[in-house]
């Protein structure tokens, strides 16, 4: 059973949620990821992360949870 987070501004309790990222030019969705690094993007090389090409797989899934009484989001790779 997963623990229940307490907001850190407010004290109220957090919801576990994700913030999906849109891709470019489609209706698509997927979760959000964490890269370690400075994102760069080129249209001819892709997105990359100093100066290497990110694969998703290396990416860590990000975990938001949300304030249910102040609306704070705090995000967790994992």
């Amino acid at each position: 059973m997963e623990q229940t987070k307490t907001c850190r501004d407010c004290g109220g309790r957090m919801t576990k949620g994700f913030v999906a990222d849109a891709n470019y030019g489609t209706t698509a969705f997927s979760q959000e990821r964490w890269f370690r690094g400075t994102a760069l993007y080129s249209w001819y090389k892709g997105l990359q992360a100093d100066g290497k090409k990110i694969k998703l797989a290396d990416g860590l899934e990000v975990v938001t949870f949300r304030c249910d009484r102040c609306h704070l989001l705090q995000s967790f790779a994992s």
